[in-house]
């Protein structure tokens, strides 16, 4: 994913606009960081396709944090406490251990 690529997604429990900015869920708008941003939209972007820990870094950290796989854990935690329903049991972002992450809806 480029960084003028634009991830848009809507269903009844959430509504993203990475254009604008805005994330809704449940019909409330949740605050995200810009680094959330462009996380969210690099999953959102690539959805139904594993993204590896790598692709991830280099999408929404630069090249420089290609190692730094704590930073996708930490980041992927905290987005899915803003928007997931059930964070412990994930249904947008999901995880094939030790490959990566996916949009999965």
């Amino acid at each position: 994913m480029t960084p003028t690529e634009v991830a848009t997604y809507q269903d009844d429990h959430i509504f993203i606009d990475s254009e604008g900015f805005i994330v809704k869920v449940s019909g409330q708008l949740i605050e995200l960081t810009a680094t959330e941003y462009r996380l969210l939209n690099c999953l959102v972007a690539n959805r139904g396709r594993l993204l590896t820990h790598r692709q991830i870094l280099q999408s929404v950290w630069g090249f420089e944090y290609i190692d730094d796989v704590d930073y996708v854990r930490l980041y992927i935690w905290r987005l899915r406490h803003k928007i997931e329903p059930n964070p412990q049991k994930p249904q947008y972002i999901t995880v094939v251990n030790g490959l990566g992450y996916r949009w999965s809806k």
